[in-house]
């Protein structure tokens, strides 16, 4: 059944709003990003090792491609719930706002069922595997619950083109802050006080940062509602349709799904290929996002200027010739002659990284908002919830990855040897290769939409 257009689309609630959004806003905003990339970020770099690596504590005698097999059913419960939590989410009239009461209420269950994976029960290896998959599907449920409404909320926030790209920019700033705290910090509290304790002390500074724009962005005033009217079915099927959307999420997914494998298998890197304890991972974090930092200005610069479409590939290509190199982290002779290798390597890949998280969040904010005003309706929370749906399975698909060369191939630390460890990095640049190739062909009247200053 077909919906028919209404004579005059609904008026935005943020109409007559103030011109412009203030720097403390977009700053209260962006604080935001820090909690849920913590906790998606703890779980990648250290659920797998937590419970797979023999000297942890937790180790369960699971093969990788079973454990990661746990992890896909947590994912795939969840992604279901992500177009459904989007559909509620534009369709909710509240006076607090439709995207901040999602995430007032999902904000301290993510941040305490995060912390709680951390803290299986004394019992049989079946009993913590039914524990896994039981909560990391409730952790993925509250997880989509905030993360949607909040970045549904910068399509609403940011209404021109170097806006957008500046809150986009400062909203990777708090994604770096968080990045920094799990790849940087965590390591260290690792080894000073403990798994456990590092958990529950990121998990609370994830709390911190979940109530920030809760309680210091005023929606109601800020933001360009215009509640939708669709259904979840006809939502999903107009954002599904929208040609321009899908190729970049393509190319989205294998750009991120090339992320997530190198970044999981990091801690197995200093282990295994360097040959240094866990508290090294700092030195390899610390090259990755400080290159990211840096060149946050000039990927801020270069959208604006030559516009996202061009930036997007520049950086898609730029990873695609940096991952291979992680083939050679276990060539030079000496411990240190490997560890300033790999600080090399994911030194150079931390420029792409800033385009990663800067760039995306932009393109979907500007996709959003130019089928909110083809529509009639405001469906922005849906357009991030299929690309959160589809990412969650990429999620698991990075995780069966790294699972299968694993076992194929050896991780090192065994007879096996370490050659899946090894391939990791090329196989990622292949997917991400593969990726900038399907963005190459995006349309070219939905290149200039991207630039458009609306």
């Amino acid at each position: 059944m077909t919906r028919t257009a209404p004579q005059a689309p609904p008026r935005d609630s943020g109409a007559g709003r103030p011109p412009g959004l203030p720097v403390g806003v977009q700053l209260r905003y962006a604080a935001g990003s820090v909690s849920y990339t913590v906790l998606e970020r703890l779980l990648t770099m250290w659920l797998a090792f937590y419970y797979l690596d023999p000297s942890s504590p937790a180790h369960i005698p699971l093969s990788a491609s079973a454990f990661f097999g746990l992890l896909w059913i947590g994912r795939l419960v969840d992604a279901v719930t992500d177009p459904t939590l989007a559909a509620l989410s534009d369709r909710a009239r509240v006076a607090l706002g439709r995207r901040r009461i999602f995430m007032a209420c999902s904000g301290l269950p993510m941040c305490l069922l995060g912390a709680l994976l951390f803290f299986p029960p004394t019992a049989s290896t079946a009993t913590i595997s039914i524990y896994l998959a039981a909560l990391i599907s409730l952790f993925w449920a509250a997880f989509t619950a905030y993360a949607v409404a909040y970045l549904a909320l910068m399509s609403e926030l940011a209404t021109d083109h170097r806006t957008r790209v500046n809150l986009a920019t400062l909203k990777a700033a708090g994604t770096m802050g968080g990045l920094v705290l799990v790849f940087v910090l965590s390591p260290q509290l690792v080894g000073a006080l403990g798994f456990r304790t590092m958990v529950a002390l990121v998990a609370g500074a994830a709390l911190i940062a979940a109530y920030v724009p809760v309680l210091g962005v005023d929606e109601p005033r800020w933001a360009a509602n215009r509640p939708s009217t669709l259904q979840l079915m006809r939502s999903i099927r107009l954002t599904l349709a929208d040609a321009p959307f899908t190729r970049y999420l393509v190319a989205f997914l294998l750009f991120w799904l090339g992320f997530n494998v190198v970044t999981s298998g990091v801690p197995f890197y200093v282990r295994n290929l360097i040959g240094m304890p866990e508290a090294a991972v700092t030195h390899l974090m610390v090259a990755t996002f400080g290159a990211a930092l840096l060149a946050f200005f000039g990927v801020n610069r270069l959208c604006l200027s030559i516009g996202l479409w061009r930036s997007f590939l520049a950086c898609m290509l730029l990873f695609a010739l940096v991952l291979p190199l992680i083939y050679t982290l276990d060539l030079p002779a000496t411990a240190e002659g490997r560890l300033w290798l790999a600080v090399v390597v994911m030194g150079l890949a931390g420029v792409p990284v800033a385009g990663l998280l800067v760039i995306p969040d932009a393109i979907v904010s500007r996709l959003a908002r130019a089928a909110a005003q083809r529509h009639g309706d405001g469906q922005e929370a849906m357009y991030f919830g299929v690309q959160g749906f589809c990412l969650k399975l990429t999620f698991g698909l990075s995780g069966s990855l790294m699972g299968l060369l694993f076992d194929l191939f050896g991780k090192g630390g065994g007879a096996a040897g370490n050659l899946g460890l090894k391939l990791t990095g090329p196989v990622a640049a292949v997917l991400v290769a593969v990726g900038m190739l399907v963005f190459w062909r995006f349309p070219g009247g939905a290149q200039e939409l991207l630039n458009e200053a609306e």
